[in-house]
């Protein structure tokens, strides 16, 4: 990636294994490490995805680091940072769901950061048309109940 810095396909491959080293890093107890490989991924996605803004790929890519880093502050018990990643993060996805309505990853991926930021409405109307279309995509069902069951038990438990 060095000796061709302007090849994406090879800086994309950097940010993954930022992400993969953050990942480690965070399963050894090491947060503060983890922060700053995901923080090096995240600079890294967002120069490509600056220079392609067209590529939904690497906007996408760019949330996925958002998230992870708003993750990693409510672990690290840094609520306020944890919520400026979540928004920044939401704002990215919010575009690219609005640009492609249909694609069921891109609404999932729209209603986790809903949960992420405590929008357990906004999960259950992002879910809503899927679910309606007899379309479900990885842990959507699981979402759904948990946000339903956010809103309509006082006490966040399913009732019997």
């Amino acid at each position: 990636a060095a000796a061709e810095p302007g090849r994406a396909d090879l800086q994309r491959d950097v940010w993954v294994s930022f992400f993969k080293l953050g990942d480690l890093a965070l399963q050894l107890g090491q947060g503060e490490l983890a922060g700053r490989y995901y923080q090096d991924g995240l600079v890294i996605i967002q120069a490509l995805a600056a220079a392609e803004p067209g590529r939904a790929d690497l906007q996408r890519d760019v949330w996925v680091s958002f998230v992870k880093l708003g993750d990693l502050a409510l672990q690290l018990g840094q609520g306020e940072l944890a919520g400026r990643y979540f928004q920044d993060g939401l704002v990215i996805i919010q575009a690219l769901a609005a640009a492609e309505p249909g694609r069921a990853d891109l609404c999932y991926d729209l209603a986790i950061s809903y949960l992420r930021i405590g929008d357990f409405q906004a999960v259950l109307n992002t879910l809503k048309p899927l679910r309606e279309q007899g379309l479900r995509y990885s842990r959507s069902d699981e979402l759904w109940d948990y946000a339903w069951t956010k809103i309509h038990e006082p006490d966040g438990q399913a009732s019997e």
